[in-house]
């Protein structure tokens, strides 16, 4: 599949994980990856797309695994497994309320959420609040992960800076209305169980994690709202299907 190239080793002498399957690590790692079993995974830390064929590589930790699913198919499938929110649903309930972005919506659980960053040919999805570091090296983006992994991103530092911000300020809001908290902070970034590492002490000070944009419970009351709507939407539709057919 790919061949080794000092291009695809970031200065720690580390081969980083690449959007066109230039890096070796590549080979190796779909190898070695176990299959995609939802319910054996805790937290995703990122889920990329397969560059050589249709799938998905799913980084946990320090442990990789293999599905035949794009990342999207991929998630959606944890997402059933777990009985987390629709990502359709949440996703219009966001854009909704006009203050967490109006294009591709991050997905939320109560205990981790994944921005969505898109490349040439595919999107891959980020746990924000498993990055140690962000930064440049030879005038690309890289992510390096809690777990030691490196990612080289198909983004400029400042449009993933906004995707993030606006994916953390959902992720708060969400945990804020799912959980029961002593004491109830006033800021966003109070609700993120972020770690004490470069890249979350940077994102606790982002000018966009200082303010709940929307009241308590609004989010929550909104999603079942439109859950409603939609599972009733979706049985009009089974039902005339039925008569049709």
């Amino acid at each position: 599949m790919s061949t080794v190239d000092a291009k695809c080793k970031f200065r720690n002498g580390v081969y980083y994980f690449d959007e066109y399957g230039e890096s070796p690590i590549w080979d190796i790692t779909l190898t070695n990856a176990e299959p995609f079993i939802p319910l054996d995974i805790k937290e995703i830390d990122c889920i990329l797309p397969n560059p050589y064929e249709q799938g998905s590589l799913i980084i946990a930790s320090d442990r990789y695994y293999y599905s035949d699913k794009n990342p999207f198919e991929a998630l959606q499938e944890y997402a059933a497994d777990y009985s987390f929110a629709d990502y359709t649903v949440m996703s219009s309930c966001l854009r909704s309320f006009g203050s967490f972005g109006g294009y591709k919506s991050p997905w939320l659980n109560p205990f981790f959420a994944l921005c969505p960053l898109e490349g040439i040919s595919n999107t891959l999805w980020i746990n924000p609040l498993r990055i140690h570091e962000l930064e440049y090296y030879e005038g690309q983006l890289f992510a390096t992960f809690h777990s030691g992994q490196i990612i080289c991103l198909p983004i400029q530092l400042r449009s993933a800076m906004q995707r993030i911000d606006v994916t953390c300020l959902a992720f708060a809001t969400l945990r804020r209305e799912c959980f029961y908290f002593t004491n109830r902070g006033d800021r966003p970034s109070h609700y993120l169980p972020m770690s004490d590492s470069p890249f979350s002490n940077k994102l606790a000070k982002r000018p966009l994690l200082e303010t709940f944009s929307i009241p308590y419970g609004k989010l929550t009351k909104r999603y079942n709202e439109a859950l409603l709507f939609h599972s009733y939407t979706k049985l009009e539709y089974d039902m005339l299907q039925k008569d049709l057919f």
